[in-house]
C-alpha cells in the first residue's frame, strides 16, 4: 500500500558552536573569495544552483554560499581530517586548506531564497533543501520555513 502525499510540521530547535575566527574582511583570504566572485561574474557563473536565475532574473545579487567549509567554521576543521576525507582537492596544508574555504571551488552560486530564504540551505535540514534543484513544479516545495 502507497503512502499518500502528505505534509508534516517540524520543530527543530540546535544550539550551534562557532570557533573564535576574525571578522571576513580581516582574513587574509578574503581577497581569493572577492576573486572567485568577480571571476564567475565576468565568466557568466553567477547563476543560482538551485533555479538557474541569475542577477537580473532574482533581482538582487546571487550570493555565495561556502559549500564544504563554512567560514566561520573553518578553525573547527581538523586539517588532517579533511585532507583524508577530501583527497581529491589536493590540499596539503593549513595554508592551502584556508585558501580553499574562500576559494571557487568551496562556493556555491545561490539567489537568497535558497540560500538564508525560507528555501535557504542556511534554514532546511540537508534532505530538503538538496532535492529542491529537481522536485516537481506542480507540488509544494520538500520544505520551507515556517514565518
Amino acid at each position: 500500500m502507497e503512502t499518500p502525499a502528505h505534509t508534516q510540521e517540524t520543530t527543530i530547535h540546535y544550539r550551534q558552536y562557532f570557533p573564535d575566527h576574525e571578522p571576513r574582511t580581516d582574513d587574509p583570504h578574503y581577497h581569493i573569495f572577492n576573486e572567485a566572485r568577480k571571476k564567475l561574474k565576468e565568466a557568466g557563473k553567477l547563476i543560482c544552483w538551485v533555479c538557474g536565475k541569475d542577477e537580473a532574473a532574482a533581482g538582487q545579487p546571487i550570493e555565495l554560499h561556502h559549500d564544504r567549509v563554512e567560514f566561520a567554521l573553518q578553525n573547527g576543521v581538523d586539517i588532517g581530517k579533511f585532507i583524508e576525507a577530501f583527497p581529491d582537492l589536493n590540499i596539503h596544508n593549513e595554508e592551502e586548506f584556508f585558501a580553499f574555504v574562500e576559494g571557487e571551488g568551496n562556493l556555491l552560486p545561490l539567489c537568497k531564497l535558497h540560500h538564508t530564504g525560507i528555501e535557504g540551505i542556511h534554514l532546511l535540514p540537508y534532505p530538503c533543501w538538496r532535492v529542491i534543484k529537481v522536485w516537481k513544479e506542480n507540488l509544494p516545495p520538500p520544505g520551507e520555513v515556517i514565518k
